[in-house]
This record gives C-alpha cells, structure tokens and sequence, in this order.
C-alpha cells in the first residue's frame, strides 16, 4: 500500500501541479540588468532559449488529503476519519549540464505527517467512543499497552513515510525542445513539462516498463 501510494503521489497526482520559480529574484535582477546594459551596447538583443529560462529551481504544492484518506481502506474507525492539509511541495532543479533533481520539502511533509496521524487519531477516538464509549486515548491507558504518544509513534512508524518520501525523490536528465522540456528519471519513467508564461506544467507521464511492473506489485 504505501509503495502504491507513493507511486500514485509521484506520478498521477503531479499532473495537476504548476511549477513557478523559486530563489530567482536575484537571477531575475541580474537578467534585467545585463539585459539593459546589452540593448545600450548593441542594436540586437537575443532573448533568452527556453534551456536558458528553466535552469534552476522550480516548485509546486499541492493537497493530497483525499489521497491518503482513500489509503485508510478497511481500517478501523475509518469512516469517523477526516482529512485535510497533507501539502507536499515537490522541488525540481533543472541544472546547466542538463541533469536535474527531484525532491519534495522536508519540512513542509513532515508537518503534514504529524497532522495526518493527529487527524488519523481524532477520527478513531471518536469511532471508539461511538462503539465503546471511551476513547482511543482512555482504552490505551486502561490497557496499559502503550500511552497516545507511543501510540502515534507507533502508527508513523508502521505507515513508513521515510520510504514514502524517498519513493518522491529521484535524478535524472532533462532535454528540451522549443517549449517542451522532457525530464527522464533514473527509472527511465519520463515526464513533459511545458515552459509558458514562467511556469512549467508537466503535461505528459510516460512510465517505464519497470514503473509500471512497480504499481502493478504495490496492488
């Protein structure tokens, strides 16, 4: 399930996302300069290539709440469960020598960890005091198992989100070709993003044979 999960985060879900420009007001700045400074030098100025425009980093963030909701499945309680705020910004740095990194945000995921677990918990002390009349927190205590905080540790650790983010973090290359930049993965899956307006919207997922065998394992 969470290799399923992470595969659908990565692949399907991304589509969605449009990629704006971060850390580039300064090379923004100096653009304009050097821009200005050349139009007094010569009578002709070449606009930048779109290879040019898309080196350095671009980021998107984006909700996957209902995602992960519909990963819950079966599990207990889960009907009393609600969801809302699991951001994940994924980073692309697009490099001179044509290799690029994919990542997402440490920061911002593990924020949205601790809140998916809270709201995991919220919804099954209510199903415990709906069925049982206590809640998670007082049946554990009365168990003497575990407290909630070992608890929540306990469920972080079982849904492995460390192996979730790694799944989202790739290398690779990237090509372009007038507006279309084509980014190949180190699992050989491609992706088409498309330069407009100072955003990059990735337009086209091609999984490999290998990514494809991955999904096909994860259901």
């Amino acid at each position: 399930m969470k290799k399923k999960l992470a595969l659908l985060l990565a692949l399907v879900m991304v589509l969605a996302l449009v990629f704006v420009g971060c850390d580039k007001d300064k090379d923004t700045d100096d653009k304009d300069s050097n821009t200005k400074t050349t139009t007094q030098a010569a009578t002709t100025t070449v606009p930048p290539s779109t290879e040019e425009l898309v080196i350095g980093k671009w980021s998107a963030t984006a909700d996957f709440a209902d995602l992960m909701a519909q990963s819950m499945g079966e599990m207990e309680g889960a009907e009393y469960m609600e969801f809302s705020d699991f951001n994940i910004k994924y980073i692309y740095e697009f490099k001179a020598d044509n290799t690029c990194e994919i990542s997402i945000d440490d920061d911002i995921f593990a924020e949205s960890v601790d809140n998916f677990i809270d709201q995991m918990i919220d919804g099954q002390n209510a199903y415990y005091e709906a069925e049982y009349g206590m809640s998670l927190e007082a049946a554990l205590e009365a168990s003497g198992a575990m407290t909630i905080e070992d608890y929540k540790a306990f469920m972080t650790a079982m849904m492995d989100f460390e192996a979730m983010k790694d799944e989202m973090t790739f290398s690779g290359t990237y090509s372009v070709e007038g507006d279309k930049i084509t980014v190949t993965r180190e699992n050989d899956e491609k992706e088409v993003l498309e330069y407009a307006a100072d955003a990059l919207k990735i337009v086209e997922v091609v999984e490999s044979d290998k990514a494809a065998e991955d999904i096909i394992k994860a259901m």
